[in-house]
């Protein structure tokens, strides 16, 4: 598994002309990028870490947009929702609902536009959609496995910081010598296709995929005994109280949360009834890890 292949599957969602202009793009760009934002009727910026540039029709990029860039239109929007919503809306009202799609490979698809009234209210009108690129990077966990295994362990850091490619590799790691279950609630970390991770999460290693995570976390512990259960994202009084209640039970676990440094960590009021819980926090900066912080 490597990022061209995430490339290949974005182009596969996209109309045409795009497609066509993405491929003829500089190849070197590929290996980096991070996410491909499509714009209604300003352009396709391709993200390649702390800079962005846009696309023209004959795959040539720009860091502006200018006449020349691409003008994605509402029809290109139309069919872009077509394709990742595989023709049938009916069958993806939630991720409509959402605003999120999962695609092959781990690819995460943002979509902004005008939900409508009723219900929870489902997208029309899209105004945007942003597909972020899923990185494999064996080995990235390489300079904390060791140090850090049997603890308890918080990755740390802003969004696009790399908080998810470092727990896929910890996860590895840790899965090829106990047994342990990823909390994988959207299908971005194992990508799992047919039952099977297209994204290596380690041998021993159980993926619990689509149910809510304080869910999964309380159903791994009472059925699969994991040694340790990685999730991403802890968001709500809920995942927090499923995992004082599976630390309770002896299982470790290694998590995800948005916070840039130790101070925002602490600014985190649903993060504070937790975070004595953990023994380590891991903070990332540009996509390295910057501090391993005892807590």
């Amino acid at each position: 598994m490597n990022d061209t292949n995430s490339f290949g599957t974005i182009c596969r969602y996209l109309p045409f002309d795009i497609r066509t202009a993405l491929r003829k793009a500089d190849t070197r760009l590929i290996p980096d990028l991070t996410e491909i934002r499509i714009y209604c009727g300003k352009g396709v910026g391709l993200f390649v870490r702390d800079r962005v540039r846009f696309l023209v029709g004959n795959g040539m990029t720009y860091e502006k947009i200018s006449a020349v860039t691409m003008k994605p239109t509402p029809d290109h929007m139309k069919q872009i929702i077509s394709a990742i919503s595989k023709y049938s809306f009916h069958s993806h009202e939630a991720e409509l609902t959402d605003g999120w799609f999962v695609l092959e490979n781990g690819v995460r698809v943002g979509v902004c536009g005008t939900f409508t009234n009723s219900g929870r209210g489902i997208v029309r009108d899209v105004s945007s959609v942003n597909f972020r690129i899923a990185h494999e990077v064996k080995g990235c966990a390489d300079k904390i496995a060791g140090r850090l295994f049997g603890k308890n362990i918080l990755i740390c850091g802003a969004v696009n910081s790399g908080k998810t490619t470092l727990l896929r590799d910890l996860c590895r790691e840790f899965g090829n010598k106990v047994t342990c279950t990823l909390v994988d609630q959207r299908n971005e970390i194992s990508a799992s296709r047919n039952g099977m991770p297209t994204f290596d999460v380690g041998v021993l290693t159980d993926v619990m995929i689509g149910r809510e995570r304080k869910d999964c976390i309380i159903g791994a512990v009472r059925t699969m005994s994991p040694n340790y259960i990685f999730c991403d994202e802890i968001a709500s009084k809920g995942d927090i109280e499923a995992i004082e209640a599976g630390m309770g039970c002896g299982t470790k676990f290694a998590a995800t949360v948005h916070a840039d440094s130790y101070n925002d960590l602490l600014k985190r009021k649903y993060l504070t009834e937790i975070i004595n819980y953990f023994d380590y926090a891991v903070f990332l900066s540009g996509t390295s890890i910057n501090e391993v912080k005892k807590l």
